[in-house]
Formats: C-alpha cells, sequence, structure tokens
C-alpha cells in the first residue's frame, strides 16, 4: 500500500522517489503493458496492475 508522505525538502523528495523505485521496480511499463492487455481482451484490471507491478506476490 502506497501511503501518503508531506515532501519538506529535496532530500525528503529523493528519499520517496527511491523508495518507491525500490518497491515499484515495474511501475515505468505500466502504461505499455496494460495498453497491450486492453487490447487483447476483458482482464480484472486490478489483478492486472498488481501483475504488472509485481505487487501480487
Amino acid at each position: 500500500m502506497i501511503t501518503p508522505h508531506v515532501i519538506h525538502n529535496q532530500t525528503d523528495a529523493y528519499a520517496l522517489t527511491a523508495d518507491l523505485r525500490e518497491k515499484l521496480p515495474r511501475a515505468a511499463v505500466l502504461q505499455h503493458d496494460l495498453n497491450i492487455v486492453l487490447m487483447t481482451g476483458p482482464y480484472n484490471l486490478q489483478h492486472c496492475v498488481l501483475y504488472i507491478t509485481g505487487l501480487n506476490d
């Protein structure tokens, strides 16, 4: 689960960005992969997002 964070300075922003990149390594390809899924047929989108981002463990 992603929780809200308050960013006070650039150091906080960098730390949060690094944390999100570690937790969601495949987030950058999510849009591309979802486009392929949507073109191939009806699926449970929540399941697809969790699978693509690796959060379905």
